[in-house]
């Protein structure tokens, strides 16, 4: 499968522009009166939409672990605990809305196959926000194209009975279930019928984690106007003259 660069997607039709609402509206959103999934929702268009408005702010072009970094290493905060992000009348840091809301209030792991980065190694953006009565498809969707169709980052070897994992299993393995009947089984609902989804199922195959791939998800190819809550004037250094990495839809 093709990887989906995070600068690519076309301006949205006028119809689902003006459905789609921007940064300053998950400012005022109000959580209490919606539904869990449309709660969820909220939290991961604004995680993504966040992740990406940081980026293209910084102007990096690199990899996301260069910003707030110093001498080389993270100087303290990291791209994940910059208090950066409003949604519903307080100011979180990505970590925060990962860690404490998303992870502890929602149980489900497929968030980790919605949540980006804009690192290769990551997920794809989806071209759409994600919305409460469709949730459950779009999450599905998204782990299939990970699981199944994205094999630099997680492919299973029958031949050998291995299972080559992104390090998302590693790294938040207490999000899936445990052991590797139960992980195969997860996995499995991915994968179409045939030898692959039969040894996942079994639960007979050992684990071994891919490398994951830090580098900016984007083509450098200069792109139209950044959808965001500001605009980026040439005298503050427009990252957009470098090709601006673009948020399209994403915004709930």
């Amino acid at each position: 499968m093709k990887r989906r660069e995070i600068d690519t997607a076309i301006i949205p039709t006028p119809s689902l522009w003006f459905q789609t609402l921007r940064l300053t509206t998950l400012a005022q959103a109000h959580l209490d009166p919606l539904p869990e999934s449309e709660r969820l929702s909220l939290w991961i268009n604004a995680y993504n939409a966040h992740t990406i408005e940081l980026i293209n702010r910084r102007g990096e072009r690199k990899s996301i672990r260069n910003i707030n970094k110093t001498l080389g290493l993270f100087g303290g905060k990291g791209p994940w605990k910059e208090r950066l992000a409003e949604v519903a009348g307080s100011v979180w840091t990505l970590d925060e809305i990962e860690q404490e809301i998303i992870r502890k209030r929602f149980s489900e792991p497929r968030i980790h196959f919605a949540l980006v980065c804009a690192a290769i190694g990551c997920p794809p953006l989806r071209n759409e926000a994600y919305v409460g009565e469709r949730l459950d498809r779009q999450l599905g969707d998204q782990a299939r194209a990970f699981l199944a169709e994205s094999p630099a980052k997680n492919r299973i070897d029958t031949a050998e009975g291995v299972a080559y994992l992104s390090p998302i299993f590693d790294w938040y393995r207490e999000d899936f279930p445990a052991g590797t009947a139960g992980l195969g089984g997860f996995i499995a609902r991915f994968h179409p019928s045939g030898p692959v989804k039969e040894l996942l199922q079994s639960g007979r195959f050992r684990v071994e984690f891919t490398d994951y791939d830090w580098s900016l998800n984007w083509s450098g190819k200069p792109t139209a106007t950044l959808l965001s809550k500001r605009s980026w004037p040439r005298s503050q250094g427009n990252p957009g003259s470098q090709g601006t990495i673009f948020l399209h839809d994403v915004f709930y």
